[in-house]
């Protein structure tokens, strides 16, 4: 295995525990992301 490899297996497997860390969260995330870019479009036509 190179270098290369070793590095790109190492980087998904940290991506991979990072996402299913987060998991939980993401819903509530995108919920509120979703709300923020709402409010911020209805504010913006306001103006």
């Amino acid at each position: 295995m190179t270098p290369e490899q070793r590095n790109d297996l190492i980087g998904a497997i940290l991506v991979a525990i990072a996402v299913l860390y987060l998991a939980p969260i993401l819903p509530a995330a995108i919920d509120f992301l979703a709300v923020r870019i709402h409010q911020d479009f209805v504010q913006g036509r306001e103006k």
